[in-house]
């Protein structure tokens, strides 16, 4: 196993795979490109999966299957192994639970926190991301996921004043 990943840097995964063969083949393949796997919560269920579709132009729709990703608890997140981290990046989760997990423990990071809502957050609205865009000092957003946060302006000044 290496110490570093392709890139020349540490780099780990937490997160929960199904006790499937999805899962363990998910786990494997971190490894073998250098992704400290230790803090990956093994769930008696199925490993979560997306079916995207891209149409001609480029307009893609994504179904997300989340599996195990829904049984990920706070009791399988280690504050102490994240704030150890350089960078922390944060996507979304199809549960509710689990993404107000995710904005309990940003309150907790002392780490640059890299964040990427997706689709998924988005529609939940700027208000409900705002605990996590105020931690976050990276932001990957679409054209499409700008349009439907910031519809106003003030709600730009906001973030970057916090």
């Amino acid at each position: 196993m290496r110490d570093r990943s392709l890139l020349g840097k540490r780099c780990a995964f937490l997160g929960a795979v199904g006790d499937d063969t999805e899962g363990k083949h998910m786990i494997d393949e971190f490894k073998k490109v250098g992704v400290d796997t230790k803090k990956i919560s093994i769930k008696k269920t199925f490993t979560g999966f997306t079916l995207t579709i891209v149409d001609r132009n480029g307009e893609r729709v994504i179904y997300p299957n989340p599996g195990a990703n829904n049984e990920l608890q706070h009791k399988d997140v280690d504050i102490d192994y994240l704030n150890r981290a350089e960078i922390v990046h944060i996507t979304s989760f199809v549960g509710n639970t689990q993404f107000n997990i995710q904005k309990e423990i940003v309150k907790e990071l002392k780490c640059t926190i890299s964040f990427s809502p997706g689709n998924i957050y988005v529609r939940k609205g700027f208000s409900e991301l705002l605990p996590i865009f105020k931690k976050s000092k990276i932001v990957f957003l679409n054209m499409m996921e700008v349009k439907m946060l910031f519809k106003e302006i003030e709600k730009v000044k906001k973030i970057i004043k916090s």
